[in-house]
């Protein structure tokens, strides 16, 4: 059996385009040109995405609010204290939602020694009675839920946050003159 050779339908294909011989001849003078133009392409997608209109550039942030007493109290001194007790209530929380008894007793703990560092630390500059209430409240829960009454502690643990939810959007809110 022999083997067909197509070199001359090949030849004859090329042939049919001017510049074919050419192109056959100077191959890597062409992939040069090529690669050439591709990259200026490269660069001028580059140029004109970099000094583009306004549109594209970031915006500067909104200057921010003047800051209340409310607003320095939360982000600073109580934001250690009160992010120490919304971990304790998390952990609770989960603890009761998986019935992990002894995750409960730990997570009670926590949270009874964070609502008393929180109780000792800063008062919040508007409803400080409402904040150690709500406080004193987390503290119950925390001993409850340690010595294994969780279903005493859930409704000081509602209490609790919906007391400090009370006194942190007091402080956070913004005066109207």
């Amino acid at each position: 059996m022999t083997t067909r050779h197509y070199h001359g339908a090949a030849r004859r294909s090329l042939d049919r385009f001017p510049g074919g011989d050419w192109l056959r001849r100077n191959k890597l003078t062409a992939g040069i040109i090529a690669g050439a133009t591709g990259l200026v392409v490269v660069v001028a997608i580059v140029i004109a995405g970099s000094s583009g209109s306004g549109a594209a550039r970031p915006t500067k942030a909104p200057p921010k609010a003047p800051a209340t007493s409310g607003t320095r109290w939360v982000e600073g001194s109580a934001n250690a204290n009160l992010n120490a007790v919304n971990a304790g209530v998390i952990a609770l929380t989960n603890a009761t939602a998986r019935h992990n008894a002894s995750a409960a007793t730990t997570a009670g703990t926590r949270l009874a020694v964070a609502a008393t560092t929180a109780l000792h630390g800063a008062m919040p500059p508007v409803d400080a009675a409402v904040y150690r209430a709500a406080l004193g409240s987390l503290i119950r829960a925390g001993h409850d839920a340690a010595a294994g009454r969780l279903a005493a502690a859930t409704p000081l643990v509602k209490d609790g946050i919906a007391g400090l939810t009370t006194v942190t959007s007091r402080a956070n809110a913004p005066r109207v003159p």
